[in-house]
Parts: C-alpha cells; sequence; structure tokens
C-alpha cells in the first residue's frame, strides 16, 4: 500500500508539474571506461548488499569481488548479443 501511494503521487507530481521522463540517449563512451564504470558500479551494488547483511569481513570482500565480476561477465555476454536470460545463467554459473 505504501509502494503504491507513493507511486500515486509521484505520478501526480510528474503530471502537473509536466516533467519529461522520457528515454534519453546514453553518452558515448570509450568501451574500456564503460567496461570500468559499469565494474565500479557492480562492487558498489554488492557492497550495499553485504553491508545489508553485514558481511564486512574477507568473506564479504571476497564476495563482493565475485558479484562484480559475474554482472561484468553478463554485461559483457549482453554487449556480444546474448540474450538476457542465458547471460544470466553463465554468469551465475561462473560464480
Amino acid at each position: 500500500m505504501v509502494l503504491l501511494a507513493v507511486a500515486f503521487g509521484v505520478s501526480i507530481v510528474i503530471a502537473v508539474a509536466g516533467i519529461d521522463i522520457s528515454r534519453q540517449p546514453a553518452p558515448e563512451l570509450a568501451y574500456p571506461l564503460n567496461l570500468l564504470l559499469r565494474t565500479l558500479a557492480s562492487f558498489l551494488a554488492t557492497s550495499a548488499l553485504a553491508m545489508l547483511f553485514q558481511k564486512l569481513s574477507a568473506r564479504g570482500a571476497r564476495s563482493r569481488c565475485f558479484g562484480a565480476a559475474s554482472n561484468q561477465l553478463r554485461l559483457t555476454l549482453v554487449d556480444f548479443g546474448i540474450m538476457l536470460a542465458p547471460a544470466a545463467f553463465f554468469a551465475a554459473l561462473g560464480i
């Protein structure tokens, strides 16, 4: 119910304020920079998940590295044209 109320509230604000929410084209980055930024974002996301479960030990550091590497593998496979489900399967298999 709370999420539904928030969604309705945001929708009303967007409609009243006339905010454009159409998808913007992604900036063109060099592929190595793109890989680095995606790996950093994956590492930060897995770090947040590890903090949620209070795993700040060496085991948590290894899990953050595995999470970043597997997500990078998934994204790279998608870049090469593999569909999302098989790419996610191979990334999970890699873990």
